[in-house]
């Protein structure tokens, strides 16, 4: 079997280099992989270190993608011993976007490339490709088609590596919010899963028969086998209504985008996202008791309070903190809702006992202070939520964990400031969460909205130019649409024109003042709040 040594020198174990032709020196910018061939799906040999040096044999194996390692020195500390990891069977390489040469084939310094600037600049973000499948992974005794698998293994792993590597060398906060945006998360969930998923979909039928309680039905070694493999392709089993799928391990995908150095908003907000449930609703419910989602919501409530209110990762927060706080007091869903029609509209002593022991155990936060609230109100109805105090506690939770200076702060800011960006957007007919109003910069500088809520089949949808009139007014020239079940007959209303929107008072949203409804005689609030509400 092939392997390397470590030998350890003293202080001058720069000598090891005496006679060494024509050789040059790299540091390494980044942790990187070295491996036993020149491609990136080769075995790794080790890990080089950020700051550890490179010895290469200037061409002997170099090229202008990978670097043949002769030697890698560790440095302890200036004037210290080096440890050396020496590379003698098999050759090795590391790729040379990972490293900038310092000193040339003769051992001089280079003042341009090898500076510390330089390499803090490649610092930022770097990305682990998957490995291209290979047939003697896959080969399992005909426990699945493996020409098929490893025919649409090949395509997943391709289209995964192109979406990660776009995040190669990014500016680290910018690479962290389009992670966690999930632009191109439709790579993961595209019809090459679907692919992949028919090449083994025996062997998933035969892990679904392993998942129901009291099943004696296991998994041989190689259908173990082949679940490992797709679990390093970042592929995982799910199972709804008895129907098995695969889906995209999105925790592990998320691991392949390294920051250098750790963006902490980041960070926090992965760590917690990756201790919850990668699906929360299926078969039209919850999977998770109303302890577990409450417990979830406060802990997002905690996070919130870390960031910004006006920064992505308040509102990316607030939208996973809505998703468990809304469900746990108004759900809705036919399997699991918080007032169901065969308990006569009432909440059932279980569901209010779960309720109080969140409060109970995550006592001065915002949300216990909520649901003790929300409490309150159904027992004093007979377990009954009414109407008007459902839409008054909708509108508390949406507002809720809002910074008391957010008002008074936002008077110095610009008023094109204040509109660029995301922002919570309602039409007060729509009882569900809140919608989202972005406001964003076109190619021509001027300012455009696209603005969208949804509920059980009601809309509204704002999206036009936008034209600023003061500090407390904007106009936007576009099209303006709504549909709500119980007016027009529920049929979608369009208007197009001009529509003015103006902040009041200390109010913190831009209301339409077009508020009268062209299909119905009634009013429509449409508003667009300000960010981090």
């Amino acid at each position: 079997m092939k392997r390397f040594w470590i030998a350890l020198c003293g202080v001058l174990g720069m000598a090891l280099y005496v006679g060494t032709a024509h050789a040059a020196f790299w540091q390494v910018v980044r942790d990187t992989p070295i491996r036993e061939d020149a491609s990136t799906d080769a075995r790794r040999l080790d890990t080089a270190r950020k700051g550890w040096i490179v010895n290469d044999m200037t061409g002997s194996g170099s090229s202008p993608q990978w670097i043949k390692v002769v030697e890698v020195q560790k440095h302890i500390g200036d004037g210290m011993a080096y440890a050396h990891l020496v590379y003698r069977t098999p050759d090795a390489y590391i790729s040379a976007a990972d490293v900038v040469q310092v000193e040339d084939e003769n051992g001089t310094p280079l003042k341009t490339t090898g500076n510390t600037s330089d390499a803090t600049a490649a610092q930022g973000v770097r990305v682990e490709l998957m490995p291209a499948p290979k047939a003697e992974d896959i080969a399992s005794n005909g426990a699945v088609d493996e020409a098929a698998l490893k025919t649409a293994l090949d395509v997943w792993v391709q289209n995964c590596n192109t979406v990660l590597s776009k995040y190669e060398g990014m500016e680290s906060n910018k690479a962290a919010i389009e992670v966690l945006a999930g632009t191109d998360y439709a790579t993961f969930t595209s019809k090459d899963i679907h692919a992949v998923e028919d090449s083994v979909i025996q062997l998933l039928d035969r892990w679904a028969k392993t998942q129901y309680v009291g099943s004696q039905a296991s998994l041989s070694t190689d259908d173990q086998k082949i679940f490992d493999v797709l679990a390093s392709y970042c592929l995982i089993p799910g199972i709804v209504e008895g129907s098995p799928f695969l889906m995209a391990d999105l925790i592990t995908l998320r691991k392949k985008v390294i920051f250098d150095p750790p963006v902490a908003a980041y960070t926090a907000y992965v760590n917690l996202l990756d201790t919850q449930p990668q699906i929360l609703f299926s078969d039209g419910g919850c999977r998770h008791s109303v302890k577990e989602m409450g417990t979830w919501a406060t802990q997002w409530e905690q996070y919130l309070k870390t960031v910004p209110a006006d920064s992505f990762y308040f509102i990316e927060g607030k939208k996973r903190y809505l998703e468990f706080a809304t469900y746990i007091l108004f759900s809705d869903l036919p399997n699991t809702p918080a007032f169901p029609d065969y308990n006569n509209g009432k909440m059932e002593n279980e569901w209010l006992e779960e309720l109080e022991s969140v409060t109970l155990e995550n006592p001065g936060t915002e949300t216990a202070a909520i649901i003790a609230e929300f409490l309150k109100k159904v027992k004093a109805n007979g377990n009954k939520l009414a109407p008007l105090d459902k839409k008054v506690l909708l509108t508390k939770l949406n507002v809720l964990l809002v910074p008391q200076t957010t008002a008074s702060a936002t008077k110095s800011i610009p008023m094109e400031e204040k509109l660029l960006g995301k922002h919570m957007f309602s039409l007060q007919w729509i009882e569900g969460p809140m919608g989202e109003a972005v406001v964003s910069r076109t190619e021509t500088g001027g300012l455009r909205i696209d603005a969208r809520q949804e509920h059980k089949g009601d809309f509204v949808t704002l999206n036009g130019d936008v034209r600023i009139l003061d500090d407390k007014n904007f106009v936007v020239t576009g099209v303006l649409v709504t549909r709500v079940s119980h007016i027009a007959g529920g049929k979608p209303c369009p208007r197009s024109g001009e529509f003015t929107f103006r902040v009041t008072k200390n109010r913190k949203y831009w209301r339409l003042q077009q508020m009268d409804n062209p299909c119905d005689p009634v009013v429509d609030y449409v508003d667009v709040y300000f960010k981090g509400l």
